[in-house]
């Protein structure tokens, strides 16, 4: 991998952002804190840590089990949590917090 000053490139993004040849990638970070149909747009941390309290309530782990389950990536709590969680319960979250969900200016701008 190469490592470039920005000034290096500059000219050439500027060329390419005019000439519409770039994409920009926005991460889910993006909307993290906007406001949603009936709560905030969670990030991956806020989401892990709710679908944990979800699964922690539901299964009543001991507190061995609750560290262990906290040490895991998001796509093995996710998959425990689609597990576990009533389809409906999980459905009325991503509802909540993913839709209608409200721009600030400067993002809708963007």
């Amino acid at each position: 991998m190469k490592v470039v000053n920005f000034s290096q490139i500059k000219d050439e993004l500027v060329s390419n952002i005019r000439r519409k040849m770039l994409i920009p990638v926005i991460g889910s970070g993006f909307t993290r804190g906007c406001d949603a149909y009936k709560g905030k747009v969670p990030s991956g941390n806020d989401y892990s840590e709710y679908m944990i309290k979800k699964i922690v309530k539901e299964l009543s782990l001991t507190q061995d089990e609750i560290d262990s389950l906290q040490t895991e990536s998001f796509s093995n709590i996710s998959q425990t949590y689609h597990q576990v969680i009533p389809i409906s319960v999980q459905k009325e979250y991503l509802k909540s917090n993913f839709t209608k969900v409200k721009l600030e200016e400067s993002k809708k701008s963007f």
